[in-house]
């Protein structure tokens, strides 16, 4: 039972570390991840920004590629059939999705037919879904007119091969804000990639740094997609303090547990290390070898706890792909975690090591 006490506690303990180095705002991302900029509204990413903004960030020297889009908000028939469906700018836009496979041709004529969209293959393969088929849409955000709804084809069916990646329908910007009678020339977000050997960190410094007056239009807030969502979730609560509580209480539990069942373990054993004593075993025999059983127990618990916290973030990507896909195992935080665990064990150890220490004071 105590080792199913102490893989528990090592476990959640390792997986709070984890989860606080994830979604801390100071971490950064390992050398060759995604360097894509996301732009949004500095107030709320729900507000739009003026379109015309793409006019002075293309005169950044660092600047590779710019492309926007617009959440277009859309349903089929019903609002409760929602559709992933993106309006984005057709040039720039999916030269900056490498893990999209589009065939050859695809992207060209898509580009040439105005009320075309490319449709994630998982989501057609869910609507069984295929080219030349129409997908009439309605907009929850937008005001459509003449016309309330968007009378849309399927040019082609695109492959993502990064899984994690929620499905998508992209259709043409252009389009959509020629048929909308509200939110004209406005976008949900631009996105900007750095030139080769450009810092995407001073890129996005001075991005945001060119709309720093436009306290009417709009300011931005740059950074890359995985700090976005930890924007987000930093908006929602205090994560890191949050992480802190728990893991005090995982330490405060952790350790009541390991004291109260190393006393008990060694007073049930206490007559036998007292007949030990009477045959002449010496003071440190006796506390070594209650210190290496007791350490073996928080030995083998703690790398049971470490096994399943691995295999359970491991796990993770697949549950929720779209969220905690940044989650991975760091060395540092199991260095950590064994570090508390040691200190815990050795603490909560001397009450039983005390026992036998009077014992030696009970013969003399």
């Amino acid at each position: 039972m105590i080792l199913l006490f102490i893989a528990s506690g090592v476990m959640l303990l390792l997986l709070m570390l984890t989860f606080d180095r994830a979604f801390s705002l100071k971490a950064s991302d390992p050398p060759g991840a995604d360097n894509r900029l996301l732009v949004l509204n500095a107030l709320s990413s729900q507000m739009l920004l003026p379109q015309f903004y793409h006019q002075k960030m293309s005169q950044l020297p660092a600047l590779d590629r710019l492309s926007w889009g617009v959440w277009v908000g859309a349903y089929y028939r019903h609002p409760g059939w929602f559709v992933p469906a993106i309006a984005v700018e057709d040039q720039h836009y999916f030269a900056m999705i490498p893990s999209l496979k589009i065939a050859p041709g695809l992207l060209e004529r898509w580009q040439n037919d105005r009320q075309g969209v490319l449709v994630d293959s998982r989501f057609a393969a869910q609507y069984r879904l295929k080219a030349g088929d129409r997908l009439p849409l309605s907009s929850a955000i937008w005001k459509l007119a003449p016309n309330p709804i968007l009378d849309l084809y399927i040019t082609g069916i695109v492959e993502e091969t990064q899984t994690d990646t929620p499905p998508a329908v992209w259709m043409h910007y252009d389009y959509l804000d020629s048929v909308r009678q509200n939110g004209k020339r406005l976008v949900s977000f631009f996105m900007a990639t750095p030139k080769p050997g450009m810092s995407a960190e001073n890129l996005s410094r001075q991005i945001d740094a060119l709309f720093g007056a436009e306290r009417l239009r709009g300011t931005t807030q740059t950074a890359p997609v995985r700090m976005h969502i930890k924007l987000f979730m930093s908006k929602l609560f205090d994560f890191h303090r949050v992480i802190f509580w728990v893991n005090l209480a995982l330490c405060l539990l952790l350790a009541l547990l390991l004291s109260t069942n190393f006393y008990v373990m060694t007073h049930k054993a206490l007559s036998d290390y007292r007949t030990l004593n009477y045959l002449g075993f010496r003071k440190s025999q006796l506390i070594k070898a209650v210190a290496v059983q007791l350490g073996a127990i928080t030995l083998a618990g703690a790398i049971v706890g470490i096994v399943l916290s691995v295999i359970f973030i491991l796990l993770l990507p697949t549950l929720f792909p779209a969220v905690l896909n940044a989650v991975e195992p760091h060395f540092q935080d199991y260095a950590i975690g064994l570090l508390l665990v040691f200190i815990l064990s050795l603490v909560c150890a001397l009450p039983s090591l005390l026992q036998i220490a009077r014992l030696q004071e009970e013969r003399k």
